[in-house]
């Protein structure tokens, strides 16, 4: 009913993203109050007349359920404990049918618990008219003695009545459990032999291909300069993992896939997919046919070329689709409409230099978190009414709508609207008076109720901030890998009287970084003894003791 809450409430993660964190779809309150009502009837509901037959068709339809579920888990690649547990649950529930309802007739109560007592009919007689004492009342006497030796020898044989029984029988048991953990362990690798799929799909599959569902490799802070310019290209591996058709997510940091492979296309049911610095240049047209997915993280490297356009349809049915995230692709022209994207809850563009437009938010009822950063091109910003559930809002870096008429007035002297000859971008023109592009009445008051996070000028010179985004080469070999070492910037920490740390800003290469908030983050690190372990040596400039 609530996933989002039950998730942050399991998680502790109800601080983060104001609550939205987990980005799960919420279904419409209809099918909500529906489902309540269908729980509610299958547990208060029962067929009194044709109780045993309803009682066995229902549990032959359970079983059935629950078989299909393992197999789902299985294909799902759950952890081996979930799965050996659900098994053993099943199997359990299997036995208890014959036990609960085939057995002899009992109350609805006892047949929807657990019954425990066993056949006694002929015992009772016995004991109903025959006097206490008398031979026949006992019923081990009555019993055939053969059964009940068999019984209490294989019966006796199960249980510990000593230490080396204890032994033995546990020993046993452990061993032949760990042998057949490594036997699975065995078949699963030789068939996924990629230790970039973290989770396969547990299906006997005849052929060669790995039934691998989540892929995830790269390095989140790559020490050297040949490392980041020079990655590893990861498009066989990739082309490897999907040929199976069965990848739910890929997530690759700071390694080389610059186009799809056609592999890729066979994963109908991707979910997410995340490129952060790969140097992608091209998503394929056939992209519109992952209807499934959720979550797209396309993360540019300053240097590559990038992406340049995007399918138009793209985001014309995803139904499912939460988050969307376009960064540092400066040679993008335009972004396709979200006609298609009604559950769109997360939107970030930053560093997109080339965009001149951005399309309606008419279907965008659900987008709870907006982020435009470094925007220089875009004039103006849609119509913002139909944001009703906005509850994040940030523009900052240089933009021109912060000072180019399109919500107040023009002020062509505010830096956000200086030309920027590192990206050859020019400057800002003032917005006509009459421009019906100009902020709507919802517009500005979205801008005014978000004034703390909208068009903010930073306490560092844009120049220092270019410096902390973009690593060079000088500032990779100053820090020659080493985090958080002390560090100068020829001609840039003296003159500006401020001090640098090597840092991975954003997963990139560890390189000399003159932002001041990083180097605060770290004390604070230091002095509350959470984050990495500090070195001495590197570190004690920081108040590493």
């Amino acid at each position: 009913v609530a996933p989002n809450e039950a998730a942050n409430l399991l998680m502790n993660t109800g601080d983060y993203d104001n609550g939205n964190f987990w980005l799960i779809v919420e279904r419409e309150p209809a099918m909500k109050l529906q489902s309540v009502y269908r729980f509610y009837t299958n547990l208060t509901g029962f067929n009194a007349v044709n109780r045993k037959f309803f009682n066995a068709y229902q549990k032959v339809c359970d079983l059935i359920v629950q078989c299909l579920v393992l197999r789902r888990s299985l294909n799902q690649g759950l952890p081996d404990v979930l799965v050996y547990s659900y098994a053993s649950f099943i199997g359990l529930n299997s036995l208890s049918m014959a036990v609960n309802i085939i057995a002899d007739n009992h109350t609805a109560f006892a047949e929807v618990l657990i019954d425990s007592f066993f056949d006694r009919d002929v015992y009772l007689v016995n004991a109903e008219v025959l006097p206490d004492g008398n031979f026949e009342r006992y019923a081990r006497m009555q019993a055939d003695p053969a059964e009940v030796a068999l019984f209490l020898i294989n019966f006796n044989s199960l249980r510990i009545t000593g230490s080396l029984d204890f032994v033995l029988s546990i020993g046993l048991n452990l061993s032949f459990s760990y042998r057949f953990i490594r036997v699975i362990a065995a078949v699963l690798t030789k068939r996924c032999p990629y230790p970039e799929c973290v989770a396969c799909a547990h299906v006997w599959n005849p052929g060669e291909l790995c039934p691998c569902i989540m892929m995830i490799d790269g390095d989140r802070a790559p020490r050297t300069a040949q490392e980041w310019n020079f990655p590893e290209d990861v498009t066989d591996k990739v082309r490897a993992l999907a040929g199976a058709g069965l990848l739910h997510g890929l997530q690759l940091i700071n390694r080389q896939l610059r186009r799809w492979p056609e592999e890729l296309r066979r994963c109908k049911s991707i979910r997410t997919i995340s490129l952060i610095y790969t140097s992608l240049e091209e998503i394929p047209a056939w992209a519109t046919e992952f209807k499934q997915l959720q979550h797209l993280h396309v993360e540019g490297k300053y240097g590559s070329r990038n992406l340049v356009s995007l399918p138009p349809d793209l985001f014309s049915d995803l139904p499912d689709f939460t988050f969307l995230h376009l960064g540092n692709h400066h040679n993008l022209l335009a972004l396709p409409a979200f006609n298609g994207t009604p559950n769109l809850r997360s939107l970030v563009l930053a560093v997109l230099l080339s965009l001149t437009e951005l399309p309606p938010f008419d279907h965008l009822s659900k987008l709870e978190t907006m982020a435009l950063a470094h925007l220089h091109r875009v004039p103006t910003v849609p119509d913002m009414a139909p944001l009703v559930s906005l509850s994040r809002f940030a523009v900052f870096r240089p933009n021109h709508i912060c000072c180019n008429g399109f919500v107040g007035e023009c002020n062509l002297v505010d830096w956000f609207c200086q030309p920027e000859p590192v990206f050859d971008v020019p400057a800002a023109t003032c917005l006509d008076p009459d421009d019906p592009r100009r902020a709507t009445i919802a517009t500005k008051q979205i801008f005014a109720a978000f004034s703390f996070a909208v068009c903010q000028k930073s306490p560092v010179s844009f120049v220092l901030e270019t410096l902390s985004d973009f690593p060079t080469s000088e500032r990779i070999a100053a820090c020659g890998g080493v985090m958080y070492r002390q560090c100068e910037i020829p001609g840039v920490t003296s003159v500006n009287g401020t001090v640098g740390m090597c840092y991975s800003s954003r997963m990139q290469v560890v390189a000399c970084n003159v932002d001041q908030l990083f180097i605060k983050v770290r004390q604070v690190e230091i002095e509350r003894g959470v984050g990495p372990p500090c070195d001495v040596e590197v570190e004690a400039w920081l108040g590493c003791e």
